[in-house]
C-alpha cells in the first residue's frame, strides 16, 4: 500500500504540516519523493550581522595593521548590484587608520596610511578575457605637490594637477628633488575676504577615499591690521568640481565638506563642517612669522586628514618646543561613489591676505591613485602611475618622504614619518577576509569554498620603488546572485536511513577531528539530493517516474499527524524561496 501526501511551503524552503486525519505509517516502511518545485530568490543577496564583517591586514607580519569594519545591512538584487562594490569599497577604506602616535622602534611599518582601497573595472595587465570581472585592489596613494608645474622633477607628476587663478603666484625653491613651493597673491593684489583667489585641482583629480592627508603650512604672515578677516586664507575640501565655477565666483558655502581658516598671528584657527556655520576653534597660532621664528621647519601645519570613516581636522604645532597635533573636530567622510565615474572630494586653498602680509608653502595632498587622464580619455589610466609619477618609481615618492621629513622637520616628522619608512623596498602581504556569501557574488567562485564563513585570501603588495604598488584580487567571473548546483530534501520529522560526509563539521563544533582532515560522515535523514545544471532563473523542478524509496527506521508502528521538511542548499544553508509544492509517496 502507497500513500500519496502533497505538502506546500510558506516560504524559504520549510514546509510544514498539521493532518486532521491519522496517517499511519507501519512498521519499516519508506518514503519516496515523487516531485517538487520551487523557485529560488536568486535575485537577492541580503547582507546582516551574519555576514557583513570585514577585517583587513595591510602588512600579514605586523599586528598594527589589522583593521576591522562592517558592510551596513541591505539587500542587493540584480537592478542594484553594483552597489555592493561601492559599498564594499566604502567599508574596506574605513577600515584604514591613522595611529594616534608613533610607534617604537621594529613597529612603525604601518601600510595602512596613505592608501586606498579601490578597483570596480579590470586593470591594464588583465587580459581581454577578465574583462568585466571585478576586481578589489589596494594601493598606496602618492602624496604630491599639486602646483609644481612643468617641471617635471624626479618623484613628481610631470604636470601640474591644479588650477590655478590668475590672482595667485607660484614661486618653486630647493633641490631637483626637495622642491618647495611659495604661494600667495601677485604683487599689487589687494586683501579680501573671500574665496576668489584659489587653487583647485584639475577634474578628474581627487582627494583620496581611504586613509589620505591635506595640509599647508604658514610661511610667513605679518597683520595688516585692517580688522577685518582679510589677512590670511583657507584650506578645505568641497563636494563639486570648482572648475565649473567662474573666477569671479564664491565657493557655495553648501558644498564645503570642511574648511580651515587663519587670518593673522594672535586670532584662533576658525572652520566649517558640511557648509556650517564657521565656528571657533580656540587655538590660537603658535610660529607663523618668519621674523620672530626663523626656523621654518617648525611654523604651523594645517591639516585634513581621512582617519577611518571619519575626516580630523586641525593644526600641527610645536608648543613648547613639543609637536603637537591639534584636532578641532571630526565628521564623516560622505561618498557620492567610489566608482571612477563618480564624484570624489575635491582639495582647495585660498589666499586672502595681500603678498607682502601672507605666505604659504608645502600645499600637499594624497591624491586618489585612480585618477584619469585628461578629460576626453580613457578611465582609470593611471594604472601604471605615469600621472603621479613617472614609470620608474613610485607615486609615494611624489612629496612624502622628501618635503614631509627634509622640509617639515619636527611638526610634522615625529607624527607622519616613521610609520612609513618601513615602505620602501619592503615586500608586503595583505590579508583580506569577507564571509563567502560576498567572495561568491562578486565572481570569486574557484578562490572560496562555498561556506557559511568568512574566508581569507591573501596578496602581495610591492615595495614603494615599484611601478605597482598595489595588492590585487581578481575574480574568475564575472559578479552574479546565483543560486545552489544542488539542493537537499531534508526530513525534521521522519528518521530515514541516509548519511552525509559532505562537511568537516555540522552545526556546533564538538571538538572531535578525524585524522588526514577526511569529511565527518554521519547520519542524514536526507529524503532526496537534486542536481541542477543550469538554475539561472531560479526555477527548479524535479519530477522522477522512478521514485527512489528510503527506509524510515521506525521499528513501530506510528500515528504522524505533523510532517515537516526542509530544503536546502548543498552546504546545508537554507534558500531563498518563494512558494514551493513537493509530492511524496509512504510505502507500507
Amino acid at each position: 500500500m502507497v500513500k500519496l501526501i502533497r505538502l506546500m511551503s510558506d516560504g524559504d524552503g520549510i514546509f510544514k504540516s498539521a493532518f486532521d486525519n491519522d496517517i499511519i505509517i507501519k512498521e519499516q516502511s519508506k518514503i519516496a519523493l515523487l516531485n517538487l518545485t520551487f523557485k529560488t530568490d536568486v535575485d537577492a543577496l541580503t547582507i546582516n550581522d551574519n555576514n557583513n564583517a570585514i577585517v583587513i591586514m595591510t602588512d600579514k607580519s605586523n599586528a598594527h595593521t589589522i583593521g576591522e569594519t562592517r558592510i551596513e545591512p541591505k539587500t542587493y538584487r540584480r537592478s542594484n548590484l553594483m552597489d555592493l562594490s561601492d559599498d564594499l569599497y566604502n567599508s574596506l577604506n574605513n577600515a584604514l587608520f591613522i595611529p594616534a602616535v608613533p610607534f617604537g622602534t621594529g613597529e612603525n611599518d604601518i601600510s595602512s596610511m596613505f592608501a586606498v582601497w579601490g578597483g570596480g573595472g579590470t586593470s591594464a595587465e588583465n587580459d581581454e578575457t577578465r574583462q568585466g570581472n571585478f576586481v578589489i585592489a589596494y594601493r598606496y596613494s602618492p602624496f604630491i605637490n599639486p602646483v609644481i608645474g612643468d617641471e617635471g622633477i624626479q618623484g613628481y607628476p610631470t604636470k601640474s594637477s591644479a588650477q590655478i587663478d590668475s590672482d595667485i603666484e607660484i614661486t618653486n625653491s630647493g633641490t631637483a628633488t626637495i622642491k618647495l613651493s611659495e604661494i600667495s597673491k601677485r604683487a599689487g593684489k589687494v586683501a579680501a575676504a573671500d574665496s576668489l583667489s584659489r587653487i583647485e585641482t584639475i577634474v578628474e583629480t581627487y582627494f583620496s577615499r581611504g586613509s589620505g592627508l591635506l595640509m599647508i603650512r604658514i610661511k610667513d604672515s605679518v597683520t595688516n591690521a585692517s580688522g577685518l578677516q582679510d589677512n590670511g586664507g583657507c584650506l578645505g575640501l568641497t563636494n563639486i568640481n570648482l572648475g565649473g565655477i567662474e573666477e569671479d565666483d564664491e565657493i557655495p558655502l553648501a558644498n564645503i565638506m570642511v574648511q580651515l581658516r587663519y587670518n593673522r598671528p594672535g586670532e584662533t584657527y576658525k572652520f566649517i563642517v558640511n557648509g556650517g556655520v564657521e565656528q571657533d576653534s580656540g587655538i590660537t597660532p603658535q610660529q607663523v612669522a618668519l621674523l620672530a621664528h626663523p626656523t621654518l621647519a617648525d611654523h604651523d601645519v594645517l591639516f585634513i586628514q581621512i582617519n577611518g570613516p571619519n575626516y580630523e581636522f586641525g593644526v600641527f604645532q610645536m608648543v613648547a618646543a613639543v609637536a603637537t597635533k591639534h584636532v578641532f573636530g571630526t565628521t564623516a567622510v560622505k561618498y557620492i561613489g567610489t566608482g571612477i565615474d563618480n564624484q570624489f572630494d575635491q582639495p582647495y586653498m585660498t589666499c586672502r591676505g595681500a603678498k607682502a602680509d601672507i605666505k604659504f608653502d608645502s600645499y600637499n595632498f594624497s591624491v586618489d591613485p585612480w585618477i584619469n587622464e585628461p578629460p576626453g580619455t580613457e578611465k582609470g589610466s593611471n594604472d601604471e602611475w605615469q600621472i603621479t609619477t613617472n614609470s620608474s618609481r613610485s607615486g609615494f615618492d611624489n612629496g612624502y618622504r622628501a618635503s614631509l621629513a627634509g622640509n617639515l622637520g619636527s611638526v610634522i616628522t615625529a607624527i607622519f614619518d616613521e610609520p612609513n619608512n618601513g615602505r620602501w623596498g619592503t615586500l608586503r602581504e595583505t590579508n583580506l577576509t569577507m564571509h563567502s556569501d560576498i567572495w561568491q557574488t562578486l565572481g570569486f567562485e574557484g578562490q572560496v569554498p562555498i561556506s557559511d564563513t568568512s574566508e581569507t585570501l591573501m596578496r602581495p603588495i610591492g615595495p614603494i620603488q615599484d611601478v605597482k604598488s598595489e595588492a590585487q584580487w581578481l575574480a574568475e567571473k564575472e559578479g552574479q546572485l546565483v543560486a545552489s548546483d544542488n539542493y537537499i530534501v531534508l526530513s525534521d520529522t521522519l528518521t530515514l536511513d541516509s548519511y552525509d560526509a559532505s562537511q568537516f563539521e555540522y552545526g556546533v563544533w564538538d571538538g572531535n577531528s578525524v585524522a588526514g582532515g577526511e569529511k565527518r560522515g554521519r547520519r542524514q535523514n536526507i529524503l532526496m539530493t537534486i542536481p541542477v545544471n543550469d538554475n539561472t532563473n531560479g526555477l527548479v523542478e524535479f519530477q522522477t517516474n522512478t521514485p527512489i524509496f528510503i527506509d524510515i527506521n521506525n521499528a513501530k508502528g506510528q500515528n504522524v499527524r505533523n510532517l515537516n521538511f526542509r530544503v536546502l542548499k548543498k552546504d546545508f544553508s537554507p534558500i531563498y524561496s518563494r512558494q514551493a509544492t513537493m509530492t511524496i509517496l509512504i510505502e507500507d
